[in-house]
């Protein structure tokens, strides 16, 4: 424990050894985003992280917890860690710290001093993906520079959502293209026409059945191996557990050909894992069953937003109505050479891309002059 003013600031090693008051820290940010709750913490450390080094960087002020800064450490060369980063990675659609409302830029540089005592070979700290719009990143941006650190942000992902309050799955499906609305209608036709059902499991005795089919599913899918198998099973089981699982089966004729698994809470569904078998993509079964779970968190879970949550494929536009954006910010220790360094290098780094973007800005620009003057404008 260290001592920063009326601050106090704790490092913890595990969720299990945060008391209430830092608990119900977390329970307020996970009415912002499942993502921040200690559930989905515990999940990630068990499936993930097992054998790494982690923190929970806490502040005190009185005695009262204030905020929580989960991050884990990088693997140390000779017992001495270079870089912090946010517990998270891709499985990640939001971080942020557990922070009340009296969290300010003072509260996280106190925070981000003492990794400085406590790591004093620390040069590199990232954090993300973080909603640029949320007061609490710029407060961490001022935290940083004020512990002599010095920020830059950067772009993570897009992120397409919808508001769907007061809407009922008749308005929002007439508010979608044509070319959507008629995909489900005909191809939802022939699905059943041939034997196709829809199901949507949230736990119970069916689940482990369940998650069998995704795997199955996700297997004979296009997507990649997932390279920590245990994350999802861990995740649905916990979902389950709090109510927040939609697990989303297309069978046909008894065999699963598409799954998708939708986390649903504080009155959003989140859209999360898509996978479905190529051999059927004749019958568009994941299109059914998103429009299935759609049909089913409007009309049932009544929430008020859907969330397609990270990245700008293609389709999500069809079902959503509008885009946002996540960064992230990577900051350098000016105390260490190597924070000195990788400054330097971010900072030139960016200079170069500004200048290049500049100049093809300039020859886009003289392009489109010439191109005009070409058809005889004076």
């Amino acid at each position: 424990m260290t001592q920063h003013g009326d601050l106090s600031i704790h490092f913890f090693s595990s969720p299990v050894e945060l008391s209430g008051e830092y608990r119900a820290l977390f329970e307020n940010g996970e009415r912002t985003s499942l993502d921040q709750g200690l559930p989905w913490y515990r999940n990630l450390l068990a499936t993930v992280y097992p054998d790494e080094s982690v923190c929970f960087a806490a502040a005190e002020r009185h005695g009262r917890p204030v905020a929580v800064l989960p991050m884990r450490l990088d693997a140390a060369v000779g017992g001495r860690p270079r870089e912090a980063a946010s517990l998270s990675n891709y499985y990640t659609w939001l971080y942020s710290p557990a922070a009340d409302e009296s969290a300010s830029d003072n509260v996280f540089a106190a925070v981000i001093e003492s990794f400085g005592e406590r790591y004093a070979s620390l040069s590199v700290m990232r954090l993300s993906p973080m909603d640029p719009d949320a007061g609490v990143f710029s407060v961490l941006e001022r935290g940083l520079r004020k512990a002599g650190w010095r920020p830059f942000r950067y772009f993570c992902f897009g992120n397409w959502y919808l508001d769907v309050r007061n809407t009922d799955w008749m308005t929002y499906l007439s508010s979608r293209d044509s070319q959507l609305r008629n995909t489900i209608r005909r191809k939802g036709n022939k699905f059943a026409a041939d034997g196709g059902t829809l199901e949507i499991v949230t736990g119970g005795d069916a689940l482990d059945e369940a998650l069998s089919a995704y795997r199955a599913i996700y297997a004979a899918s296009w997507k990649c191996e997932e390279p920590y198998p245990a994350f999802i099973p861990g995740l649905a089981h916990t979902a389950a557990a709090k109510g927040w699982l939609r697990l989303g089966i297309a069978r046909l004729k008894g065999e699963p050909v598409a799954a998708q698994i939708w986390l649903v809470g504080h009155g959003t569904a989140n859209i999360y894992k898509l996978a479905y078998d190529e051999r059927f993509s004749a019958y568009s079964a994941g299109t059914l069953l998103t429009a299935h779970l759609m049909r089913h968190v409007i009309e049932v879970d009544r929430v008020a937003t859907v969330d397609f949550l990270s990245g700008d494929d293609t389709y999500k536009p069809a079902w959503m109505g509008a885009r946002r954006e996540r960064w992230g910010i990577v900051a350098y220790n000016l105390r260490t050479l190597s924070g000195l360094l990788g400054f330097w290098r971010e900072l030139a780094g960016r200079m170069l891309k500004e200048s290049y973007a500049r100049l093809l800005g300039k020859e886009f620009q003289e392009l489109r002059v010439g191109g005009e003057g070409s058809r005889g404008k004076p």
